[in-house]
C-alpha cells in the first residue's frame, strides 16, 4: 500500500501549482483588458442631410464637413449635426471627404468614376484627378483623408479590392496596401497626433487604428449601421461617426 503521506503530499503540491495557474490566468486576462481601449457612446444628433457618406474636419475649431451621396452636395455642420452652409459643388456619387488646411483646399471622391477632385473653401472645382481601383460599381473609392506632414493623401476603396492607397495629385499613386482585418472599408482619419490611420467599416460595425501602411493597431467595434465616415480628436478624447442608413451623427468617447 502506498505511503498516504505521499499521497497528500503530491496532492498539496498539484493543488499549488493549479493555483498559481489561475493566478497567473486571472493576472493575463485582467491586463488584456485593461489594454483594450474603451469606446461609448455619449450622444447623437439627427442629420439634415441625406445619406451622409464621409466626414474631415472642417478650417475652424467646431466644425466638420460631410458629403451627401444622395443629393451629391457638400456640407458644413456643427459637432451636433446642424448645417451651417452649403457649398456650392455638384457631384456624382460622392463619398469621402478632406481638407487640405495648407491652401484652404477640399477634396473628395466621386466613387462611380474614380475620381478626386479639388474644390475652394466654397466649393467651387479647380481640378480632378483619376485614381480608377474597381471595375465593380458602387464597391470603388469610399474615403479620403490627406497627411500634412508627407503632403500625401490616403484613400480606401470598398471592396474587390480592398486597399489602402497611398497618392499625391503630383506623382499619382505611391503605393497600394492590401487590407484584410474587415469586411469593408467605408471611411478614414488621419491622426497626427499618433502619425496613423483609423479606418471605419460599415459591414463589420468597426473602427480600426492603423500604421499608415495599413497594419492594425486597434480594433473598436460598435452598434453603428452603415458607418460611412470618420473623425477622431484626440484633444477632447471624441470619435465621431456618420450614418447613412440613419442620417445621424453619432459621438463616441475614447480612452487610448
Amino acid at each position: 500500500m502506498k505511503n498516504p503521506n505521499k499521497i497528500i503530499s503530491k496532492f498539496f503540491i498539484l493543488l499549488f501549482f493549479l493555483s498559481l495557474l489561475l493566478i497567473r490566468c486571472k493576472k493575463d486576462e485582467t491586463e488584456n483588458n485593461n489594454s483594450i481601449p474603451s469606446l461609448i457612446l455619449i450622444s447623437s444628433y439627427s442629420l439634415q442631410v441625406s445619406e451622409p457618406s464621409g466626414l474631415s474636419l472642417a478650417f475652424s475649431e467646431n466644425e466638420l464637413y460631410t458629403v451627401s451621396d444622395y443629393t451629391d452636395s457638400i456640407y458644413k455642420i456643427s459637432l451636433t449635426g446642424e448645417i451651417l452652409k452649403t457649398l456650392s459643388y455638384k457631384g456624382s456619387n460622392i463619398e469621402g471627404i478632406t481638407v487640405n488646411p495648407a491652401d484652404s483646399t477640399i477634396w473628395i471622391i466621386e466613387e462611380n468614376s474614380g475620381e478626386v477632385v479639388k474644390t475652394d473653401i466654397n466649393g467651387n472645382e479647380i481640378e480632378r484627378f483619376l485614381v480608377y481601383v474597381s471595375q465593380i460599381v458602387n464597391k470603388g473609392l469610399e474615403g479620403i483623408t490627406y497627411n500634412p506632414v508627407n503632403s500625401h493623401f490616403y484613400l480606401v476603396s470598398e471592396q474587390s479590392p480592398s486597399w489602402l492607397i497611398e497618392w499625391s495629385p503630383v506623382t499619382g499613386i505611391i503605393d497600394k496596401y492590401n487590407l484584410t482585418f474587415a469586411d469593408d472599408y467605408s471611411g478614414i482619419f488621419y491622426d497626427n497626433s499618433d502619425d496613423v490611420l483609423w479606418i471605419v467599416s460599415d459591414e463589420s460595425q468597426s473602427l480600426n487604428k492603423c500604421t499608415l501602411t495599413g497594419k492594425l493597431l486597434q480594433t473598436y467595434t460598435f452598434s453603428v449601421k452603415k458607418a460611412e465616415g470618420v473623425v477622431v480628436d484626440t484633444n477632447s478624447n471624441k470619435i465621431y461617426i456618420v450614418c447613412d442608413e440613419e442620417g445621424k451623427l453619432f459621438v463616441f468617447n475614447y480612452s487610448s
